[in-house]
């Protein structure tokens, strides 16, 4: 292999890491999507002295609520110090790429893996410029197989550092434990109690938290066992018929956004299995990758930004040894293919970064108006008043930095056998909130519409959604 450092190298990754900025911009102020908020209001939360699960439930893995308290703490409670910090964490994935890459296969593969990171792993059907948990899972999840390829020659601690690090992008989000047994497929039998220590000391280090703030148990309920719930609520394989979320989710993205590197990635995929051996273990990673997103009921956008540094890694790969072919005329089928395919993405790629507004976007994204009209509501609603948003819009509460009157800021149809919704309602009547904001996404409460008609008046209707106003 080629020096590490030198100028070219320099040069082209300060170039990719400035389209990377480029095509980021365009989403800098978009609306939170409702996870964001949840994320962010936690983050609040946590400044204000609260127990993530104990004082505030959510069903996801504790270090993201950390992340955004950190966030906040440094820049500030806003959409922008979210985005922009989700940039320059991006920034860090894509050069974590270039360098598994570059251990891989060397450093001209290492750069065109990099560009690629760049240019698909923000992208809008993937929600790539999300401050979701898949965006901060993912660079402790390659920085982790950095490590296990280091670790191979430079021995057992390095094994432990990919334990580590694959132990905390498990903290982020359960779904990376697939990556982990990837590479524990790959440790020597006589080493690999090395990473599984490696792997345990974040998992212990955030349940002593809890054990010492007397909310192990909620730990345990809320941010795993509430996920077997949540799992049960679409069983396979139904869910695969999905309209919105299902298998159709996936032909969507190959056919207007990433159809690229689905087709050379199962090339190289190809290559891995049957031909060049030595790339096997690389190639039963990104699958591991893909195991993470089927293993989840619905195929959201987001969660396929797990297997887009698997996907920029085969690619590259795939793109250098076409390159390497002697006959022009594969080349030049290989070049027609990128051509065809790229077109059809730019056509639905293009207006997003000449076109739409940031409202816009957020509503093609996601194919509802919910995340605008909450960013809407929180302007007109005062910040020195209680609020109560039913049902499943937790980011007002973080616009408005308020807390909720429950600890449950949201529900949702799956967490009707967890009784969640009478523990929302009781609360709501103990702290009497000054505005209540009935939502769209809302489950029908009988008990909280009567609540609300003997209670409070109406007071404006903005777009589908409906405020009150509690009577004097």
């Amino acid at each position: 292999m080629k020096r590490f450092f030198n100028t070219r190298v320099f040069i082209m990754l300060i170039a990719i890491i400035a389209i990377q900025i480029f095509l980021r911009i365009p989403f800098i102020n978009e609306p939170l999507e409702r996870d964001e908020g949840c994320l962010g209001y936690i983050g609040q939360r946590i400044l204000a002295g609260e127990i993530p699960y104990r004082d505030v439930f959510d069903h996801k893995p504790p270090a993201v609520f950390f992340v955004y308290a950190f966030i906040i703490k440094l820049f500030g409670s806003s959409i922008f110090s979210i985005r922009v910090f989700t940039l320059f964490y991006g920034i860090l994935t894509t050069l974590a790429v270039f360098g598994a890459a570059y251990l891989i296969f060397g450093i001209d593969i290492g750069l065109v893996a990099a560009f690629l990171y760049a240019v698909f792993s923000g992208t809008p059907l993937i929600q790539g410029a999300s401050s979701n948990t898949e965006t901060f899972m993912v660079l402790p999840m390659v920085l982790a197989l950095i490590c296990f390829l280091i670790a191979r020659e430079k021995g057992k601690l390095w094994l432990v550092l990919a334990g580590v690090l694959s132990g905390l992008a498990f903290m982020m989000k359960q779904v990376s434990i697939f990556n982990f047994l990837a590479l524990l497929i790959f440790t020597p039998l006589t080493s690999v109690l090395w990473p599984i220590a490696g792997f345990l000391l974040f998992p212990i280090i955030f349940s002593l938290y809890f054990i010492l703030n007397g909310a192990f148990f909620d730990f345990v309920n809320y941010g795993y066992l509430a996920n077997k719930i949540y799992l049960q609520a679409s069983p396979a394989p139904f869910f695969f018929f999905d309209p919105c979320y299902g298998l159709d989710a996936i032909w969507t993205q190959m056919r207007l956004e990433n159809g690229l590197l689905w087709l050379l990635s199962a090339a190289a995929l190809i290559i891995a299995f049957f031909k060049e051996r030595k790339y096997l273990f690389i190639a039963v990673w990104s699958i591991a990758s893909f195991l993470g997103i089927a293993s989840s009921p619905l195929f959201f956008g987001h969660y396929f930004i797990q297997i887009i540094p698997a996907f920029c890694l085969l690619s590259a790969f795939m793109v250098y040894k076409i390159f390497c072919q002697k006959d022009a005329n594969i080349k030049i089928i290989f070049v027609a293919l990128i051509f065809f395919v790229l077109l059809q993405n730019m056509i639905y790629q293009y207006p997003f970064y000449t076109r739409y507004n940031v409202f816009q976007i957020s509503n093609i994204k996601y194919g509802i108006n919910s995340f605008n009209v909450a960013y809407y509501v929180s302007l007109k609603l005062p910040k020195d008043k209680s609020i109560f948003v039913w049902a499943a819009e937790p980011e007002v509460y973080f616009y408005l930095n308020q807390k909720a009157p429950s600890k449950f800021p949201f529900y949702f149809f799956w967490m009707k056998n967890m009784e969640i919704d009478k523990r929302i309602l009781s609360d709501v009547k103990n702290k009497k909130p000054e505005y209540i904001v009935w939502t769209t996404y809302t489950p029908y409460a009988k008990e909280l519409e009567e609540y609300i008609i003997k209670n409070y008046n109406f007071k404006e209707k903005l777009i589908d959604w409906k405020i009150y106003e509690r009577k004097s």
